[in-house]
């Protein structure tokens, strides 16, 4: 799942340059998503090969295709075919430390705990 909020994140082309492959990104905020939405097609990034979605990651529902007789027949055709679970790779842009606003906001030290 990726979080595109911040500048230079998701908004990046290189995944474009694979061949293959669909990008998946996930937002718990409508209006980051939505956000998210807005800059991908303002650079030319909104295609068939990207989804953008608005779920709480922890229960993010399955994105593989469903079984079908005519394409997998077991579940073990299932296993041999996505061997490492759904994803190549997960990039995740946590919660930071918020030390940006301490910088920007000296007051806030003030409330401040571990």
């Amino acid at each position: 799942t990726y979080r595109g909020e911040g500048e230079g994140k998701g908004e990046g082309g290189a995944w474009m340059d694979a061949p293959t492959g669909v990008v998946v990104a996930n937002d718990f905020s409508p209006a980051r998503a939505y956000l998210l939405v807005r800059r991908c097609a303002a650079l030319g990034l909104a295609t068939s090969r990207l989804m953008i979605a608005v779920h709480a990651a922890q229960r993010f529902p399955n994105t593989v295709p469903p079984m079908r007789a005519s394409r997998v027949s077991s579940t073990r055709e299932y296993a041999d075919r996505y061997p490492a679970g759904q994803y190549d790779r997960v990039l995740c842009d946590v919660p930071c430390s918020g030390d940006g606003t301490l910088r920007k906001n000296p007051e806030s030290w003030s409330s401040w705990g571990a």
